[in-house]
């Protein structure tokens, strides 16, 4: 029997022997990593920072328009209950012109707040020589916040589109619009010209995140996303139920 012989055993591999220590020296592009992270971090805290104040003045402007629209909607009540009817869009000339709108009518309901109350000349013309250099004056009142910057210096962001005057109160369909934003429309303040077409309503949109704000014949307010809502009924815009929502 043959007995295939055994090899010797390898001996180990001698260690190699280490080099001896030397200081860690910090070369220019060791601190790339380093700076690129930390001019990140710094551009993301200014990036939330930018959005968070972004959002503070869209919210902002929001909050003041809907001020703005609920001081409407109490003076309009308050109109209604002295009244006892609801306020034409326009006074009238004897002969048929149109001479102030709604909106020159109520200056004088909000008193000295309003300077453009004392200085309004109330027997003359909207467009006449005397009301010309009010242009400028309108109150922050009927304006939106949101679109100061965006539209000419007095210009209306609230219109009565439906004249309900002729309708009593009481049987006034609750659901007539008696005011609508549309701030991105233009209209001088003191226009008597607040009538829009169907078409011009359909487009009405908002920078408001809630949309844009109705105030109806009831005296209730609501916003608006789109105007899907709006409808036109025996010559009136009415707001129609929202639709509901379809079962998953």
């Amino acid at each position: 029997m043959n007995v295939q012989p055994t090899p010797p055993p390898v001996p180990p591999y001698p260690a190699r022997a280490g080099r001896p220590g030397r200081p860690l020296r910090l070369r220019p592009w060791h601190l790339v990593f380093p700076i690129a992270m930390i001019a990140g971090l710094f551009s993301l805290v200014r990036y939330f920072e930018r959005e968070r104040s972004r959002h503070e003045v869209i919210f902002t402007a929001q909050a003041e328009c809907q001020e703005n629209v609920n001081r409407l909607a109490t003076t309009l009540s308050d109109y209604v209950r002295t009244f006892g009817h609801f306020p034409p869009p326009f006074q009238a000339e004897p002969g048929g012109a149109r001479r102030e709108s709604w909106r020159a009518t109520f200056l004088p309901r909000f008193g000295g707040e309003v300077a453009a109350g004392e200085r309004y000349d109330f027997r003359k013309p909207w467009d006449s020589d005397e009301n010309q250099h009010h242009a400028g004056d309108m109150p922050a009142l009927y304006g939106c916040p949101a679109y100061r910057t965006l539209m000419p210096a007095g210009n209306a962001s609230y219109r009565m589109i439906n004249d309900l005057s002729s309708l009593e109160p009481a049987k006034a369909p609750g659901n007539a619009i008696l005011l609508i934003e549309a701030a991105g429309l233009p209209l001088d303040w003191r226009s008597p010209f607040d009538e829009l077409t169907e078409d011009q309503v359909r487009s009405i949109t908002s920078r408001h995140p809630s949309g844009f704000a109705v105030v109806l014949a009831d005296f209730t307010t609501e916003r608006l996303a789109d105007v899907d809502r709006i409808k036109k009924v025996d010559g009136l815009f009415v707001l129609s139920e929202p639709a509901a929502a379809s079962p998953r």
